[in-house]
């Protein structure tokens, strides 16, 4: 003999979920905390300009490397880390001053 049906309202376990129904358990709501660090006060100089003008004037290799300290020293600005900050800025003008030596070199020799 066939069972009868559920009542009104009430779901037959046996039926898959209708339109509407949950098959799952809604997740209870969860809180996120996002920590965000200022950027540096005073920050030291990136040289971002110097270097695309060593790479397009002078030393190609050194104004590629300095164009990727300048951009790493800014991130670091914005990420609040004053010593990478430092270090980046260190090497993007050390990078540039070789770039521009050898640029000025290589005309003058030219």
């Amino acid at each position: 003999p066939a069972s009868a049906p559920p009542p009104y309202g009430v779901p037959n376990s046996a039926q898959p979920p209708q339109y509407g129904d949950t098959a799952y358990p809604t997740p209870l709501a969860t809180n996120s905390v996002i920590i965000t660090t200022p950027p540096v006060s005073n920050p030291p100089n990136d040289y971002l300009v110097w270097s695309i003008m060593t790479t397009i004037c002078c030393g190609f290799w050194c104004g590629i490397a300095a164009i990727v300290k300048s951009v790493r020293a800014r991130d670091a600005i914005r990420q609040g880390d004053r010593p990478g900050a430092e270090e980046a800025s260190r090497s993007a003008r050390t990078c540039n001053i070789l770039g521009t030596v050898f640029g000025i070199l290589s005309i003058a020799g030219a």
